[in-house]
């Protein structure tokens, strides 16, 4: 099971690489630039109008505050970074997903939709991650309300593993 990890693993980094590949010739040769990072960016630098941004701001104001971090360089620069920890969160996942029986089945057919997400700049990836451990989750909530589903999903699995933890010890008895 390790060595299939290692191999979704090094394909996660390769997608990750395809993608930004992909993403700098568009920059750079096509001046189209990955549109959810840029409303992000924008957002951060207190621009929310959208004639100005070309794109709209769909969250609330203070959302914003989580992309400061990515002002203290240029705009390229704060991409590749952001989609660098956007590739680590879903590495994370992978390997949370590894844990689970099948879970590895789950993550090969996220891989694509991890591709796209990250050639666009969405946040998702690393809200999916928050919202797997019980206070960053409510920052995902906060953000995107429909993760209280993820939420809710660990809370009943954790409810039945307790409650067969519970089930063996009075068994052994």
């Amino acid at each position: 099971m390790k060595a299939l990890e290692v191999v979704i693993q090094t394909i996660i980094v390769c997608t990750a690489m395809v993608s930004a590949g992909l993403v700098t010739r568009w920059w750079y040769f096509g001046a189209s630039y990955p549109a959810d990072f840029i409303i992000c960016y924008n957002a951060a630098l207190g621009n929310f109008d959208p004639l100005q941004t070309g794109n709209m701001w769909l969250w609330k104001p203070w959302v914003a505050v989580i992309f400061k971090p990515f002002l203290w360089t240029d705009l390229f620069r704060a991409a590749m970074i952001f989609a660098g920890i956007q590739t680590i969160c879903f590495m994370l996942l992978a390997h949370k997903m590894m844990e689970v029986r099948f879970g590895w089945i789950l993550v090969l057919v996220a891989i694509p939709s991890f591709e796209s997400l990250l050639k666009v700049g969405n946040i998702q990836i690393s809200l999916c991650l928050a919202a797997i451990y019980p206070v960053p989750a409510l920052l995902a909530i906060l953000v995107k309300p429909h993760h209280a589903f993820f939420a809710l999903c660990l809370a009943i699995a954790e409810r039945h593993r307790l409650r067969t933890e519970q089930g063996k010890c009075t068994r052994k008895k």
